[in-house]
């Protein structure tokens, strides 16, 4: 049965038309197919008619034709089949000579005389193999040489001696000799000095290619520069030469603009960088002036209220200090201006201020946070103390921030070094969440954190690491991480694994120091005071503040009763709907970026699923654009923009009773 396509290269069987008018000849074809076993999938017409239909609806992979035939003879095929790129054979007991070279000369494939005793058949099989693999071999060669002959890039082959074999059309235009046989004639003819005619061979009889920058001449004058590939490969007894020519005129006007893009880049980037720096540090200075006035402000006698406001603001300026001071340590770092300091200082000193200062942040988690140091460990050390504290401190505050209980440990390790330094090995390890594997290369990147999203559950600026790094690695050393079986960063080549991390993170990193004498006792920082929260009664207006920053929530606590209001909290947005299953509320402050659900989710779940509706007031920090359309969207009523002051929330109250939305 024939099938639809005969040129479906997943069919096994070859396709084959047979035009036979004995009904002989065509029983003792379909004998020796079956008996032989031949993978032919045919069709026979008895007439030149029925061949005609059949070829209008079908293709076949060859077409086996008896010469003479009651209505005409085989050549009223020939062109029917040449435009289907069908080869055929003839076979016929009443032609001659003259009859053979006639229809080879046509394209016939071959020429079978039947006998007798239809011994032709015994040939036929191998006669069709023999015709379908010249086919093929033809096909390919067509396809080759089409595509060599129409690409762009221009393509030549010659022999070791430089004569030509091939030529194609690119190259000809390009020495304007389109017109002319090359083959045979030297590659002196191209008119190319950097293209050499007698070259040798470079590879010695091993099949290689070399790739070199030239300039190629253009026949109607000018140039271009070129890539010359040349390909060396063995052609039977004969090594031939196989040369590409790409024009790289773009590329290397791109390398140009890329390397002044490039140059543009780095002065822009030093220009941001000092200015960062310049700027950074302008408002460092009054920073620590408020710092320090707030420090002395708390030492006096206040009220409870006093209190809580002065710590509000030591807790504030902290941070912004933080940020402040990552700033101002990236921006030296890539301008070049960061240099350490060399001072003798207590290791161990070093590890206890640490854990001293992050005392508060552990115990409230209950935390184990614990250190340790090798015996082989100098006890002194010549370095610059701040900056490894610095790293400590953000490496263990980073284990602190991801786990939620457990265990903290440092320990340090020390081998001599080639140098005649101590190679210092710093392990910080936690029981916490782990990072996955695809976040792992991306922690030491500036600005990077492991949850970027809206509703991201931990707080940070993801310039810590990429501090640490550059620290480290201006130390002369490296860091890397280890996390639920997988492993970021640069560790140290000579660094295995212990395999014993089933939990959590571990950080490394591993530098370079003097040992020395401890010359000078260590100083702890001052530490903060406890926070106290101011209540009082509520209102007759119903307030909940979806908040999740601790500050802020003082802050809108403070505000809303200096204004004459009580109000209720939630972290969250699903504390949000928890709270709206218990308590009827007038009105919602609603932050957008919160842990677990986001404002702008938690207000459309609101919209649609509750039978009540507050006025709803979004609180944010992009309170403008694509931002203030989406919170409008959403469903929210208003908006009012960070950082907010008392006169701004007045307002926003002002407008909910203007437009009688509270009943």
């Amino acid at each position: 049965m024939l099938t639809p396509d005969c040129n479906d290269s997943l069919s096994p069987l070859i396709r084959v038309l047979l035009v036979e008018d004995d009904q002989i000849d065509r029983l003792a074809f379909a004998r020796i197919v079956k008996q032989e076993g031949l993978p032919y999938d045919y069709v026979a017409a008895r007439s030149l008619s029925e061949a005609k239909s059949i070829l209008a609806e079908h293709s076949f992979d060859i077409a086996i034709l008896d010469h003479s035939l009651k209505d005409g003879t085989s050549l009223e095929l020939f062109d029917l089949l040449k435009a289907k790129n069908c080869p055929f054979i003839i076979a016929t007991g009443t032609g001659d000579e003259e009859t053979a070279a006639k229809v080879m000369n046509e394209g016939a494939y071959d020429y079978l005389i039947k006998d007798p005793e239809l011994k032709y058949l015994k040939i036929l099989p191998a006669t069709v193999s023999k015709v379908i693999v010249r086919k093929q071999s033809e096909e390919q060669l067509r396809i080759l040489n089409h595509a060599m002959q129409s690409a762009k890039d221009s393509i030549y082959i010659a022999d070791l001696e430089g004569k030509l074999l091939f030529i194609n059309e690119s190259l000809k235009q390009i020495c304007n000799l389109e017109d002319k046989d090359l083959i045979g004639q030297t590659m002196q003819i191209l008119g190319q000095p950097d293209l050499k005619v007698d070259i040798g061979d470079p590879c010695r009889g091993q099949n290689c290619a070399i790739e070199s920058e030239i300039v190629m001449q253009k026949a109607q004058g000018g140039s271009f520069p070129a890539l010359l590939s040349e390909s060396f490969i063995q052609d039977g007894e004969k090594r031939i030469r196989v040369g590409l020519i790409r024009d790289i005129t773009d590329r290397k006007a791109a390398e140009i603009v890329l390397a002044q893009a490039k140059e543009d880049a780095e002065a822009a980037t030093k220009a941001k960088s000092e200015f960062l720096a310049n700027m950074s540090h302008e408002i460092r200075t009054p920073m620590n002036g408020v710092m320090g006035m707030t420090q002395l402000l708390s030492m006096t006698t206040l009220t409870e209220e006093q209190q809580d406001l002065v710590q509000t603001i030591q807790y504030s300026s902290d941070a912004l200090l933080t940020l402040i001071n990552d700033i101002l340590d990236l921006s030296k770092i890539e301008a070049g201006m960061l240099e350490l300091e060399e001072r003798v200082f207590g290791l161990e000193d070093n590890l206890k201020s640490v854990c001293s200062l992050l005392t508060g942040q552990t115990q409230q988690k209950e935390i184990n946070l614990s250190y340790h140091i090798d015996e082989n460990v100098p006890n002194t050390l010549l370095g610059d103390n701040s900056r490894l504290r610095q790293i400590l401190l953000n490496l263990v505050g980073n284990a602190i921030k991801f786990t939620q209980q457990g265990n903290i440990a440092i320990a340090v390790s020390s081998q001599k070094h080639s140098q005649g330094k101590q190679e210092l090995t710093f392990a910080i390890t936690d029981t916490g969440i782990g990072i996955e594997r695809n976040l792992l290369n991306k922690l030491f990147q500036p600005f990077t954190q492991a949850d970027a999203s809206i509703s991201r559950k931990y707080g940070g600026t993801g310039l810590g690491l990429a501090i640490c790094k550059r620290l480290v690695e201006l130390m002369e050393g490296t860091i890397w991480v280890e996390s639920l079986g997988n492993i970021g960063g640069n560790p140290p080549l000579n660094w295995v694994s212990n395999g014993n991390l089933a939990q959590g993170s571990a950080f490394y990193f591993r530098i370079l120091m003097d040992a020395a004498e401890l010359s000078s006792p260590f100083d702890s920082p001052y530490q903060r005071a406890k926070l106290a929260i101011a209540t009082a009664e509520k209102s007759a207006l119903k307030i909940l503040v979806a908040e999740d920053n601790q500050v802020n929530q003082k802050l809108a606590l403070f505000m809303f009763k200096k204004i004459g209001y009580n109000i209720d909290l939630a972290s969250n947005g699903l504390e949000v709907l928890e709270q709206l299953n218990q308590k009827v509320y007038d009105v919602i402050f609603m932050d957008i970026q919160m842990p677990d659900m986001d404002g702008i989710a938690t207000t459309k779940i609101i919209r649609l699923n509750y039978k009540s509706q507050p006025w709803i007031v979004a609180m944010t920090a992009h309170a403008v654009g694509e931002a203030r359309e989406d919170c409008l969207e959403a469903g929210m009523n208003d908006y009012i923009s960070k950082p907010i002051r008392i006169e701004e929330l007045t307002t926003a109250l002002l407008k909910i009773t203007q437009t009688n939305a509270i009943a």
